[in-house]
């Protein structure tokens, strides 16, 4: 009837045989189906199927190794430095920078259990440590974990809605931060600048679906010896690995457990830095395309050498990571980016940034310099300590004041040849001593450009350039260690912060609730101290509510709480 169908057009009744038929072909193909899919079931309940049968083991026992060097290698001194003995100091430092409620083991005791009881447990993690010290070796029960699916959308309706992640017990968890991406931020960036400057760029992203998983260990190994790591370390790491045993949790209950035989744990905090490792290979092959033509990569030029209260500051907290960061890895290649991207030639802040371009490190920027501690900037809080090296900007970084010499000097600044010169630049190269080393456009000469040079040389006066590298140091902590706790710490002891933010009158609230809300923002409530501030002086400057402390903006809006709010 097909046949004829392409001749002559059919006739109502032959029209109607046809229809009849193709549903009975459809129907017999229909239960063909359905036979073939309940004999895979039945089959797949007794063998698996390549994906599930012997997922943890792996297939080639020999996989090929690397024959020549990656390029970048561990010098002599970095990898001796990797394998010193363990110190109780740095167990517990791992021990304690683990949330409380973490790697719960089948015990059932957590990180809070350890570090409630740790001057009974401290000698028996040292002995465990020093084991692992000189055989490499975790004990079976150490090795142990669980293998849970957290779902990765809210309503999961197949196994691809699912990410396995590995509950890993106490020890091994510890042992992995013992021996412990900017990708995001310089992908964002190139493409911003790509965007802004019309260059035509392709970008590849790698899929590494289940790679993870299926990770070789002696492949591993074999790329971490090419990297320089000493023997002592592989070892150790393939300790760790061999280690890895595994019950997987269904409907809460675990199965019986099986030894792996291959990939990295999700969840182990070791994992992403051996997966970087074998990531490196990968890297390697890239360049070496880039340099035989097959690809190009995107030229940078070469710069040298991160209540709702406390979720802002939270945020502060980790933004400033960034920017402490910036600071520090003067090499890095995401900063050469954000220099090349942001550090434009009139640029005069003390983080680059580029107003023409859009990205994610313009918002880091943006946010960071808004925030104030009492009436300074937080970025006063970074301070460079000065040596004989070219990485403090002497007008632009913060070092002697808490706050830009430029902001300090602006008439000098208007005067300086070389806005973005160094401490180093400005002060003798022989004596080390500011004065003969300025460049100016003019001499100062009007009365304020002579004011304020005097008074610069006053301020420096006495300062000596040290033969040492230059370091930033964080001012919100006794040690000047950075830390994002210590940032959200410092933050909520500096309660005037709060205060200082960008007022947005509400539509919703009464008048004169905005009115009140205005002024604690500009800090215009007669308190006692702030009538202190005008002169007008009334004996005490106690709070009247708790007479514990002197009556300002944040006693009485803060510390009290709203119950005292309402005025006579």
């Amino acid at each position: 009837m097909d046949s004829k169908l392409e001749t002559e057009e059919l006739t109502d009744e032959e029209i109607w045989t046809r229809v009849e038929c193709k549903k009975k072909l459809y129907e017999i193909e229909s239960y063909k189906t359905r036979d073939l899919k309940q004999r895979s079931r039945c089959k797949w309940a007794i063998e698996g199927d390549e994906n599930s049968k012997d997922k943890f083991k792996d297939d080639w026992q020999v996989r090929p190794k690397l024959d020549s060097d990656l390029g970048s290698k561990l010098t002599d001194s970095e990898a001796a430095s990797l394998v010193g003995r363990f110190s109780t100091t740095e167990i517990k430092e791992a021990i304690f920078l683990c949330g409380d409620d973490r790697a719960p083991g089948p015990n059932g005791f957590n990180f809070r259990f350890i570090k409630k009881y740790w001057e009974k447990f401290e000698g028996y993690f040292q002995r465990i440590f020093n084991r692992f010290f000189d055989c490499g070796v975790i004990s079976r029960g150490c090795g142990s974990s669980f293998i849970t699916l957290v779902p990765k959308v809210k309503d999961p309706g197949s196994l691809d809605d699912y990410r396995p992640i590995t509950l890993v017990e106490i020890i091994n968890k510890v042992i992995s931060k013992v021996l412990i991406l900017d990708g995001p931020l310089i992908l964002n960036e190139a493409v911003s600048r790509a965007r802004k400057e019309k260059i035509k760029m392709f970008i590849l992203k790698v899929d590494f679906n289940k790679a993870y998983d299926n990770v070789n260990w002696e492949f591993l190994i074999n790329t971490m010896e090419k990297l320089g790591f000493l023997t002592r370390w592989c070892n150790w790491v393939h300790g760790i690995l061999s280690s890895a045993r595994a019950s997987v949790l269904v409907n809460g209950a675990p199965t019986f457990e099986f030894q792996c035989h291959k990939g990295m744990r999700q969840g182990d905090p070791l994992s992403p830095f051996l997966f970087l490792l074998v990531m490196e290979v990968l890297s390697v092959l890239m360049n070496k395309a880039c340099e035989v033509g097959a690809v190009r990569g995107l030229q940078l030029p070469n710069q040298g050498g991160l209540g709702l209260t406390k979720l802002k500051d939270t945020n502060i907290a980790l933004l400033s990571k960034w920017m402490w960061r910036y600071r520090n890895e003067q090499g890095a290649l995401w900063k050469r980016i954000i220099d090349s991207i942001h550090d434009t030639k009139r640029c005069w802040e003390p983080l680059p940034i580029n107003s023409g371009v859009s990205g994610v490190w313009k918002t880091i920027v943006g946010c960071i310099n808004k925030v104030k501690v009492g009436d300074k900037l937080f970025g006063g809080c970074f301070k460079g300590i000065y040596g004989a090296e070219d990485n403090i900007r002497f007008w632009l970084d913060i070092w002697t004041c808490d706050q830009p010499l430029k902001l300090e000097f602006p008439r000098l600044f208007k005067l300086e040849k070389k806005k973005k010169c160094y401490v180093k630049d400005r002060f003798g190269a022989s004596t080390k001593v500011f004065g003969s080393e300025c460049l100016w456009n003019r001499a100062p000469v009007t009365v304020e450009e002579i004011e304020e040079w005097e008074t610069l040389k006053r301020l420096l006066e006495g300062i000596i350039l040290k033969q040492q590298k230059n370091s930033w140091k964080w001012f919100g902590s006794k040690d000047g260690e950075f830390s994002v706790k210590g940032v959200k710490e410092f933050l909520r002891s500096e309660m005037v912060q709060n205060l200082k933010c960008d007022f947005k009158w509400s539509k919703w609230v009464m008048k004169k609730c905005n009115v009140l809300m205005w002024r604690i923002s500009m800090n215009r409530v007669p308190t006692l101290l702030a009538l202190k501030d005008r002169n007008c002086h009334f004996g005490s400057f106690a709070c009247g509510l708790c007479q514990e402390a002197d009556e300002s903006i944040e006693v009485v809006f803060m510390r009290h709480g709203d119950g005292y709010l309402v005025s006579d």
